[in-house]
C-alpha cells in the first residue's frame, strides 16, 4: 500500500501435507497503470520477482504471466480444495 492506494490482489495455495505437490502459492495481482504500455509487463515482473526472491518462502521458479482470462485464473486458483485454498486475509477486491 502507497499513499492510500492498494492493488487489487487473490491469493492461494496449493500442495503441502497430504499432497503429492510441494506447498505452493499463486497469486493474481493488478498491474499498476505506470506500468502499462510497451515493456510494462517485462519492467513489472522483474519487480516481483527482485521483491519476492528477497521472500524467506522464494523458490527458484517465480513465472510471472498476464492474465489472459480472469475466470479461468480463478477457477485455477480454487481448483482441488475449492474456496479452502484462497487466503482470505490476503484478497483485495
Amino acid at each position: 500500500r502507497r499513499f492510500g492506494k492498494r492493488l487489487r490482489r487473490i491469493d492461494a495455495s496449493h500442495g503441502g501435507a497430504g499432497s503429492f505437490q510441494r506447498l505452493h502459492r499463486h497469486l493474481m495481482i493488478e498491474m499498476p497503470e505506470r506500468f502499462e504500455g510497451d515493456g510494462g509487463l517485462d519492467r513489472f515482473a522483474d519487480l516481483v520477482r527482485m521483491a519476492w526472491s528477497k521472500s524467506p518462502y522464494a523458490r527458484e521458479i517465480i513465472d510471472v504471466s498476464k492474465t489472459r482470462s480472469v475466470r479461468g485464473s480463478v477457477r485455477y486458483l480454487v481448483k482441488g480444495g475449492g474456496a479452502d485454498n484462497l487466503a482470505l486475509s490476503n484478497i483485495v477486491l
